[in-house]
C-alpha cells in the first residue's frame, strides 16, 4: 500500500522534501533578494537569510540531521526578535521540519520504534505549523496595505536608515503571506495526512486530505493520497507537474 502512495523513483527522498520545501526557499530567497535590490531588508533577518545556503546543502545531500539543525537555528533566531515570534515562517519551518522527520520515517530506517518515534515528531509539528498559519491569518487577513504599516511599524522602530521603505517591504511579504495562507495550511494538511496513514489512522488521514482540499482544490498530492485512500490508483503527472501545479502564480 505504502508504495502505491510513494511510488518515487531514485530521488524521491530528496523530491519530497524539495516539494515541501518551496516555500521556506520563497521566504528565504526574497530576502536575498531585497539584499541585492537596494538593502531595504530587515537587517535582523540577515543572518537566518544566510541559513538557507546551508540548508540548500544539506537538502541536495539528504542529510536530513543537518537538515534539521538547520531549521532549529532558524527557528531559534526568529524567535529572538519580537516581530517573528508569531510570524507564518515559522510556521514554514515547522512544515519543512516535519517533512524532514516523515521522509526519515519512510526511508531511512527499518526499525518499527524510530519511525513511531520520527512520525510522531512530524506530528506536532505539523500542527505547530497550522497554529502559526491561524494566528498569523487571524492577526492580519483583513488589514490593507495602510493598516499593515500602522500595526508593524513599531516592530522596527530601532531602525534610523531607510526605515520607512524597509516597513513597507515587509508589510508587502505579510500581505502576500496572507494570499496565500490556505496554500500553506493545505500542504501542513497534506503532510499531516500522510503522517496519519502511516500511523494507520485512516480515519484522520482522510480529514486531513480533505481538509488540504478545501483550503487549496489543486493540490495533486493531497487528491492522489485522498484517493488511494478511497481504494482508487495513484494520480500521475510529470515531475514538472509536480513542482508547478497550474495555478502556483495565482
Amino acid at each position: 500500500m505504502m508504495s502505491g502512495i510513494f511510488n518515487l523513483s531514485k530521488n524521491g527522498k530528496r523530491l519530497v522534501v524539495i516539494m515541501f520545501s518551496i516555500s521556506v526557499i520563497t521566504v528565504i530567497a526574497a530576502y536575498l533578494y531585497y539584499e541585492q535590490a537596494n538593502r531595504l531588508e530587515d537587517p535582523r533577518a540577515i543572518p537566518i537569510a544566510r541559513m538557507y545556503e546551508r540548508y540548500n546543502k544539506h537538502i541536495y545531500n539528504n542529510d536530513f540531521y543537518k537538515v534539521i539543525a538547520v531549521l532549529d537555528s532558524m527557528e531559534a533566531a526568529y524567535g529572538q526578535i519580537d516581530h517573528y515570534q508569531e510570524s507564518y515562517e515559522i510556521g514554514v519551518i515547522c512544515t519543512d521540519r516535519a517533512a524532514a522527520y516523515l521522509t526519515m520515517a519512510l526511508y531511512n530506517t527499518a526499525d518499527q520504534a524510530e519511525k513511531a518515534g520520527y512520525l510522531a515528531i512530524a506530528d506536532r509539528n505539523l500542527n505547530r505549523s497550522l497554529d502559526y498559519y491561524e494566528k498569523f491569518e487571524l492577526k492580519f487577513k483583513d488589514m490593507d496595505a495602510p493598516a499593515l504599516i500602522a500595526a508593524i511599524s513599531a516592530d522596527f522602530s530601532f531602525l534610523t536608515e531607510k526605515r520607512e521603505k524597509i516597513i513597507g517591504k515587509r508589510a508587502g511579504i505579510i500581505e502576500t503571506a496572507v494570499q496565500e495562507i490556505n496554500r500553506r495550511k493545505s500542504v501542513a494538511y497534506t503532510n499531516l495526512g500522510i503522517v496519519k496513514r502511516h500511523q494507520l489512522d485512516t480515519e484522520s488521514a482522510i480529514e486531513c486530505y480533505q481538509m488540504a482540499l478545501e483550503l487549496w482544490p489543486e493540490n495533486h498530492s493531497a487528491k492522489s493520497n485522498l484517493n488511494v485512500l478511497l481504494g482508487g490508483e495513484p494520480l500521475r503527472r510529470n515531475f514538472i507537474q509536480k513542482l508547478f501545479p497550474p495555478d502556483k502564480d495565482q
